[in-house]
């Protein structure tokens, strides 16, 4: 009976895991999740509050995590425009922090981010990016080439609100005298700023 109440526990975080990870498996498409501008997570004409004629891209279509990809991640989200009427003149200017993968993408990662010097060339360059994102690898990614850049997740981030706390209880049925177990928790996710993620999900 332990051990049932344990596997409660463990589908509980797991469904929460799952649900959490919706935001990025369908980060291309609106189908669970839209952000301030009305648009899905990862797009082409994102626009800001302040001056909806001012647009910024996050997404890249079509691209395998690579060295340039990431090198473009870097570059646009320095340029997202901050939340002001002239926009395009101002700057959030964000560093990005963290790499979130899916588990097959594990050793590319490592290539490129701990690399002293640029993987797959012959040349003697030293590899720019070494060491300046936090790999992490997230199996509940469900499409193996997709990548998310993230900025530090105290400038701008994603939202996850946790309503109730896991909680549980039992009783016993007296007609069979069987046991019974519950677990419950209530909570709700998703985002209202983009600017906090730049990706692809591959090609």
């Amino acid at each position: 009976m332990k051990k049932q109440t344990q596997a409660l526990a463990k589908s509980a975080r797991y469904r929460k895991e799952y649900d959490h990870a919706l935001l990025f498996n369908y980060a291309n498409v609106d189908t669970y999740f839209t952000g301030g501008d009305g648009k899905e997570l990862l797009d082409d004409a994102h626009t800001i509050a302040g001056n909806p004629a001012v647009t910024f891209d996050n997404y890249v279509a079509s691209t395998d995590l690579s060295l340039t990809a990431l090198e473009n991640a870097f570059n646009a989200m320095r340029r997202f425009p901050d939340d002001t009427t002239n926009g395009s003149a101002m700057y959030i200017n964000l560093e990005p922090a963290a790499l979130l993968i899916p588990p097959e993408l594990e050793w590319t990662a490592i290539q490129l981010l701990q690399s002293p010097q640029i993987p797959g060339v012959a040349d003697n360059d030293v590899n720019p990016i070494k060491s300046r994102l936090k790999i992490i690898i997230w199996p509940m990614i469900t499409d193996t080439n997709a990548w998310f850049v993230l900025a530090n997740k105290s400038d701008v981030a994603p939202v996850s609100f946790n309503r109730v706390d896991l909680e549980f209880d039992n009783d016993k049925d007296f007609v069979t005298k069987d046991i019974l177990a519950s677990a419950y928790t209530r909570y709700s996710n998703g985002f209202v700023d983009p600017r906090f993620c730049y990706g692809s999900m591959g090609s």
